[in-house]
């Protein structure tokens, strides 16, 4: 799931027996009855908030597969990145990414463009070497008229666990040239 999610329905994934693990956004806050019912399958859960953030969400009933799951919190209150001086040409996006607090030696950078209207147009990935407090980054884009965009740090696009927050970048903060 995508930050931005902000509810899973009844029963959703409900008989899921495929599902062995599953990424929630810190921005879930309400989980409804028997949304992960009979998921029996379901080991390991993935939430990019902390312990206190998944306290917060409700959970109805119905959904013991996923509370009984390994809960792994991905992002620690002093652990993040901002993102600044972002230039968008012709074919690339870059930005400079500073980094507080985050220990793994890389990571994977996935930046995901939205239209004015909200609709994801292009979603790119980079792998990037967090082993400054300062990481340039550059990645090939198309020429799409670009609203906005969301930049997430994973610890790989393999495992996609979230190291640390979600940082939105609005067309008022692009540089285009």
């Amino acid at each position: 799931m995508l930050e931005g999610v902000t509810s899973i329905g009844d029963s959703v994934f409900s008989h899921c027996d495929g599902l062995t693990t599953v990424t929630i956004p810190v921005s879930l806050t309400d989980i409804d009855y028997f949304a992960f019912s009979d998921c029996n399958n379901l080991s390991d859960v993935y939430y990019s908030g902390t312990e206190e953030d998944w306290a917060k969400i409700s959970i109805q009933s119905g959904n013991e597969c996923l509370t009984g799951a390994k809960i792994h919190y991905g992002k620690k209150s002093d652990e993040n990145f901002t993102v600044s001086d972002v230039v968008i040409t012709e074919n690339s996006f870059s930005a400079i990414l500073n980094i507080n607090n985050i220990t793994e030696e890389s990571a994977a950078a996935i930046v995901a463009f939205y239209d004015k209207n909200g609709k994801m147009i292009q979603i790119k990935f980079a792998d990037i070497s967090l082993q400054a407090d300062t990481v340039n980054i550059n990645i090939p884009v198309e020429n799409k008229p670009y609203d906005n965009c969301v930049f997430m740090l994973w610890d790989s696009l393999q495992t996609m666990n979230p190291l640390c927050n979600t940082e939105i970048i609005t067309q008022d903060q692009f540089i285009t040239e």
